[in-house]
């Protein structure tokens, strides 16, 4: 927007196209006054929009994410996305990760009771979007550095995909090898970057891999995509939180979300109430209402959730590690 401010001084000028997505890294105001009564926590391109004498044309159809992935922005921030047809299209890394959903290994996962939802009798069958849940995990800031980590969520999402690895030594030929390429993990904190790359290095070269998913800040990630997303929402408390980012790390991917630690969602849906305020904290119990009201929340519980191993001798005696991976023999 502010690109545009000399264009407007041109005496040639007969019109202006603007393009944007208002719902994606606002400004973040801390005071919810200043945010709404000055309009501090509008982007220029949001304020553009509010001009009635600005036409406006609203894009509502999207072409690259599948239905049930689209579903979650568009309750978030969109209100509703439509979906090409394109975007129902399966692939191959879309077949390797149904015959993991459906495996013997993922069974406790599959019939969690957390899947049930609110209404249904059922544990839910869909596995393109969910939340895992990682119990008495917390975040914290290192002392030499203002960024967040969480022990127990890296742990998590390094075991979900040594798991999605080792799939293909049961499946065998029944399914294309996943590589580890065709992942993509999203971090919102670029400590927890760090520490998930480490951690990622040391389990998969222990395993015989020579290549990893990609690790990336949320926003490094805007108009990207992969096979296989895995979005880390790392707050386990008040003070890490970034809900403005997290339409953007949902919305450029194809296929499957995974995600893990979207706090506070070990509440019932009967217990949450929405707050009085006009601020972000009535979009996050929403968005908690909804994801309850769709059961895709896992329950997961790790043996250690506040310390990481610091080398192949400590990953060996790890009962996280034991029996867990692949081989990429």
């Amino acid at each position: 927007m502010d690109s545009s401010v000399p264009l407007a001084m041109s005496p040639n000028l007969k019109k202006i196209v603007l393009t944007g997505d208002h719902q994606q890294l606002r400004p973040m105001v801390r005071a919810v006054n200043s945010e709404y009564s000055k309009q501090i926590g509008l982007s220029m391109f949001e304020r553009a929009l509010r001009v009635k004498n600005v036409p406006l044309f609203r894009l509502k159809v999207n072409y690259r994410i599948h239905p049930e992935i689209a579903l979650l922005p568009g309750m978030l921030s969109y209100q509703w996305l439509g979906c090409d047809r394109s975007t129902t299209e399966d692939n191959e890394a879309y077949e390797y990760v149904k015959s993991f959903w459906h495996s013997e290994k993922n069974r406790e996962h599959k019939n969690d009771c957390r899947r049930k939802g609110e209404w249904t009798k059922k544990p839910s069958q869909k596995f393109r979007r969910m939340f895992f849940d990682v119990k008495d995990s917390s975040s914290a800031m290192p002392d030499d550095s203002t960024s967040f980590v969480n022990f127990g969520v890296v742990q998590a999402i390094v075991r979900k995909v040594t798991d999605l690895l080792d799939h293909y030594n049961v499946a065998g030929d029944k399914v294309e090898r996943l590589d580890p390429s065709q992942i993509t993990i999203i971090t919102g904190y670029v400590e927890e970057k760090k520490v998930l790359e480490k951690l990622l290095k040391l389990v998969l070269e222990s395993l015989g891999w020579d290549t990893f998913p990609q690790v990336v800040t949320i926003d490094s990630i805007q108009g990207g995509q992969n096979d296989i997303v895995i979005f880390s929402m790392t707050a386990a408390n008040p003070r890490a939180w970034i809900p403005h980012r997290i339409p953007q790390g949902m919305e450029p991917h194809e296929f499957r979300l995974h995600s893990c630690q979207a706090v506070p969602l070990d509440v019932r849906k009967s217990r949450l109430v929405a707050p009085e305020s006009q601020g972000h904290r009535r979009l996050l119990v929403h968005f908690v209402i909804d994801l309850l009201g769709l059961g895709d929340i896992i329950d997961v519980t790790l043996p250690c959730v506040d310390k990481l191993s610091a080398d192949e001798s400590e990953l060996s005696s790890c009962d996280l590690w034991v029996a867990q991976g692949s081989s990429c023999e």
